[in-house]
């Protein structure tokens, strides 16, 4: 089905957006931090997992 339609899932689940999804956009608090495949977010951030990117851009040095 995805082949000719666009499919929008929000998750919680970081392990499933790595699993099913072509493009990830990760958004705090309405702010988008990341957009791209996964490969290029863990790119971006240097992290391993899409859960370690997450907490590395929501990262807050109060």
């Amino acid at each position: 089905m995805a082949a000719q339609k666009t499919i929008l899932i929000s998750t919680h689940l970081l392990e499933e957006a790595e699993t099913i999804c072509n493009r990830i956009i990760l958004i705090d608090q309405g702010r988008i931090l990341a957009d791209g495949t996964l490969k290029e977010i863990l790119k971006q951030t240097k992290q391993k997992t899409l859960a370690e990117a997450f907490r590395q851009l929501t990262y807050k040095d109060d």
